[in-house]
Formats: C-alpha cells, sequence, structure tokens
C-alpha cells in the first residue's frame, strides 16, 4: 500500500473487508489515504493541482458522474496502480483531465472531455494521459506539417506522456469527422505527434476491429473501423514523450509523374506520337475503351492496396484541346518493395496519353498519386494487358509534388527490355496469352490465337483470313480498335517481325523464340 495526497471536502468511506464506497467526494485539501478495495463514483468528484486520487483495486464509473482533475499548471491526476482496473466509463461518466496508470503492460485511459469520450490505450506504463476536444491549433498549428502529412485534425487531440517502448491506440467517432480529415478514404488516416515545430507522422494502421474502451483491459474486439467510429494504432514508440500531443491527420499522397510508351501504338505511326485509334473506335456511340479499369478482371494481374476500383469518365476519352494528350489505353502501375523488386507493394490503374504521359484516371491530366504507403521509396514497374512489363532499374523516393521516372530514357532492369521504335524506346508488344511473353511458333505461342479468333469468330461465316472486327481485346496488338490475323494493318504480324526480325536475343531466327517480359 503507498500514501497518496488527495484534496477534498466531503468524504465518506465505508470500510469493510473487500469494499470501500468513496460519496461525492470534492479534492480540495491535502491528506494522506491508503485505500486498498474497491470503489465507484457517485456525483462529481474533482482532482485540484498537485492532487493525485489513486485507485489500488476496482473502480467502477456510475454512468452519470465525472471525475474532473486541473489540466494546466501543476496538473491534478485521477491515478490506477498496477493492479487496479476500471469499468463503465461513457461518454456521461469518464475522467475528464489527466489519468495515470502504473502498470507495466496494457491500460486503456478512461478520458474524455466537455461530455465525450475518447480513450487511448497504451502497452506499458507508467504513462499518463488527458484527452481535449478542442482544435489543437491554438497550441499546435495545424498547418505546421512535414510533407508527407495534410489535414490535420481540427476537433481534438490527446496528450500522453510515458517512457518506454509502447504502443498507442487513439479512437474517433462521429465528432471526429474523419471523412473530412481523410477525404473518405480511411485508408489514410494517420496518427501524427507535434513535435515542438511541426505535426508529423507517425506509423501507424487502422485496426480492423476498433478498441473495446468498455474496460481498463484492452481488446480489438470492436466494430468494424469506419469512418464514422474506430481506432488505429501506432506501434513501437521508443518514448510517448517524444511528441507534445497527438490527433488524427491525413497521410499526403505521394505522386509519379511518369512516362512510357506502347510499340503496338506506335506501329502505326510514323513518329513518336502514339496512335489513338483505339480511343477514336466507338461502339454504340462511346469509346470501346471501358471507363471502369480492365487489369482487375485480367489473368496475369494482381492487384495490391488499394488499386482495382479506378475509373474514368467520357468525356477524359474524348478528343482533348492538345490532341497529343488523347488516351491512348489504360496501364498497369506497380510500386514494389525497395529492398525487394520482386514485391510488389501497391499498384494502380492509370491512362497513358498520345505523348507517353502516365495519368490519373480520374481527370486524365494530373499525376499518379498513392497514399498510405509504409515506405514512400520504391521500384517502379509499368505493365500492358498485351505488352510485356518494364521496371525501372533503380528505386525511387516518392513525393508529393511528384517523382519522374520516364520509361523510354532509364537504364531498366533486365536487358532488351523495350524496343526502339519511331525513336522512342517502348514495351514489347504481343503477349495476348497472359504468360509475360511473346513466341510466334511453337506450344503457347501468341501468334495463333490472333488467328483463332478471328477464323472461329460468329461474324466470319466463310472464314476468310483477312477478316476483321471491332472489339476492345488483348488481340488488338497494334491498337486500332479491330483484331485482324492477315492482310493489311493485321495484329500478327507485329509478333512475327518481333520475335524473328527486332529481337537481339534471337539471331538465329529461332521460329520458337520467346521474348521474356523483364521483370524480377
Amino acid at each position: 500500500m503507498k500514501n497518496r495526497h488527495l484534496t477534498l471536502n466531503y468524504l465518506q468511506v465505508f470500510l469493510s473487508k473487500i469494499s470501500c464506497k468513496i460519496i461525492g467526494v470534492l479534492l480540495i485539501g491535502f491528506i494522506s489515504l491508503n485505500v486498498t478495495a474497491q470503489s465507484f463514483t457517485q456525483d462529481n468528484v474533482y482532482v485540484h493541482e498537485n492532487g493525485e486520487s489513486v485507485v489500488f483495486a476496482a473502480h467502477t464509473f456510475d454512468g452519470t458522474n465525472v471525475v474532473e482533475t486541473t489540466r494546466t499548471g501543476n496538473k491534478g491526476y485521477f491515478s490506477f496502480e498496477s493492479s487496479a482496473t476500471w469499468t463503465a466509463a461513457a461518454n456521461a461518466s469518464h475522467v475528464d483531465g489527466y489519468v495515470t496508470h502504473y502498470r507495466m503492460g496494457d491500460f486503456v485511459f478512461p478520458i474524455g472531455d466537455n461530455g465525450v469520450y475518447r480513450p487511448a490505450s497504451v502497452t506499458n506504463g507508467p504513462a499518463s494521459a488527458a484527452y481535449y476536444a478542442v482544435n489543437p491549433n491554438g497550441s499546435y498549428p495545424v498547418s505546421s506539417t512535414a510533407s508527407d502529412v495534410s489535414n490535420v485534425s481540427t476537433i481534438e487531440y490527446w496528450d500522453v506522456d510515458g517512457t518506454g517502448s509502447n504502443d498507442l491506440t487513439l479512437t474517433w467517432n462521429a465528432t471526429s469527422d474523419i471523412n473530412t480529415v481523410t477525404g473518405g478514404n480511411l485508408s489514410n488516416l494517420i496518427i501524427v505527434g507535434w513535435d515542438g515545430t511541426q505535426w508529423v507522422k507517425v506509423p501507424s494502421v487502422v485496426n480492423t476491429n476498433s478498441l473495446d474502451a468498455s474496460t481498463s483491459n484492452p481488446a480489438f474486439t470492436g466494430a468494424a473501423s469506419s469512418l464514422t467510429s474506430g481506432s488505429i494504432t501506432a506501434s513501437g514508440l521508443m518514448s510517448l514523450s517524444a511528441y507534445e500531443a497527438y490527433t488524427f491527420a491525413s497521410e499526403a499522397e505521394v505522386c509519379l509523374t511518369a512516362k512510357a510508351f506502347l510499340q503496338g501504338a506506335l506501329y502505326l505511326s510514323s513518329n513518336a506520337i502514339m496512335t489513338d485509334d483505339l480511343r477514336a473506335t466507338q461502339s454504340g456511340g462511346v469509346s470501346i475503351i471501358p471507363t471502369s479499369e480492365p487489369y482487375a478482371a485480367m489473368a496475369n494481374f494482381t492487384h495490391v492496396g488499394n488499386g482495382g476500383s479506378e475509373t474514368t469518365t467520357a468525356g477524359v476519352l474524348g478528343v482533348q484541346a492538345n490532341t497529343d494528350n488523347n488516351i491512348v489505353d489504360w496501364v498497369f502501375i506497380e510500386l514494389r518493395d525497395a529492398t525487394n523488386s520482386a514485391t510488389v507493394v501497391e499498384t494502380q490503374s492509370a491512362l497513358i496519353q498520345r505523348d507517353g504521359d502516365i495519368v490519373a484516371a480520374a481527370d486524365g491530366t494530373s499525376n499518379v498519386c498513392f497514399s498510405g504507403l509504409a515506405s514512400n521509396t520504391v521500384f517502379v514497374a509499368v505493365r500492358h494487358r498485351n505488352h510485356l512489363g518494364i521496371m525501372a532499374n533503380a528505386a525511387v523516393t516518392l513525393t508529393p509534388a511528384g517523382t519522374a521516372v520516364d520509361f523510354s530514357t532509364t537504364t531498366l532492369h533486365g536487358t532488351n527490355g523495350t524496343f526502339l521504335t519511331n525513336g522512342v524506346n517502348a514495351l514489347w508488344a504481343g503477349d495476348v496469352n497472359f504468360n509475360s511473353g511473346v513466341k510466334y511458333s511453337g506450344s503457347n505461342n501468341d501468334f495463333s490465337l490472333i488467328g483463332d479468333q478471328t477464323n472461329n469468330h460468329p461474324g466470319n461465316a466463310f472464314s476468310s483470313s483477312t477478316y476483321s472486327y471491332t472489339a476492345y481485346e488483348v488481340f488488338d496488338v497494334n491498337m486500332n480498335g479491330s483484331i485482324k490475323s492477315s492482310g493489311s494493318d493485321n495484329d500478327a504480324s507485329i509478333i512475327f517481325d518481333n520475335t524473328m526480325n527486332r529481337h537481339p536475343g534471337n539471331p538465329f531466327n529461332s521460329t520458337t523464340y520467346t521474348i521474356v517480359e523483364q521483370l524480377p
């Protein structure tokens, strides 16, 4: 048992062998008190400056009243000794002020402010915490942020102190307005800490199931985290006291300014500007290029992270003021681990313009941006539904302003990953069977598939070798909007020329030679 100084005006203590009931306590003077039994609050309790009310066993919040402590100057504390517990904290009954816990383990702080219960938890003690349901801007300017932080909350913040390695969990509900903080994308949510100069990112992860904050023992068994309620945990903090305050923010997007060329779209062009015949080809009065990204439904393409739901508009697929900015097709961007380039950490479907610029699907002009990355330093790869993918040989660090990667000029992973055509290096065309290679003859070749498609097409009743049909399909290797296996502007001849005449790896013109995709 330990002595603690309490300030009080009116105290009734009913002692028995196992319980103690504290009623109507206003803490204003100083006395020493040993309390080893159970307690609960009935009527409001106030712990003044330099005061500390200590719970040694089990404490129950009564659902009606709050415990208040002095928040400024020499603060007051409502504390829990190493074996003490609590239950039943809620909006109407919690600690409005500072709580200390002396456990060497997990603990949920039953804290709130102005009728708002907003608990936090840590994994090690001793530690103390208070919640402030006010805009932090007065003390910690929300406009002062690191480059990877945006939209710092103007609703609330926490003051959390402690030593030793710790995990910190913060909670939110509808009043936190996480929708505004994150722009409606919960995966953008992060914890930020004020380092004395600015708000900085504290690596954190949204909990799949939120913190159950009904008792002092943390358990992540609550409802699924959403924009209106949930919790988020920052792991492995060396010291809680490293930051003066904690709150929510959105991770600033980091962007890619990329450029690449597709051999198929250069095949019928006389210069380094790709054709947009595929975009111009219409069915039912609209472009045959879909407004929803196609890769989620395709073999050999797997979205990772936030990728897979990109959409564009008919306007983006229309004729632009600068026709070099007309859309050619969808491409598939992969971000790969900087320490292991074989591991894809994030993907996004984007659009490629006639001049090679790769742009965001939403507006067809912006950089391709990402959020929620564990690391902004990555390898970048670009792939296409019937071309062989390539990857820049050096990792780059993505920034909010946009990091440039020109796949037509940069050093690439592997050898002969592109073909020099019309003065630019372009992705090899012709992988129509999704096996990461281009092959003219032999087993699993690409050439014969195009003939099979045209010969067996329902519209080719007389099996014409020069028959063509209009469709958005991988068999349209030259990307002119039609599939054709023989005759002028056919798609199959590109595969023959690439494998037999163009690739330096086939000096003896083997008909079964395969151009292999140069990705890890």
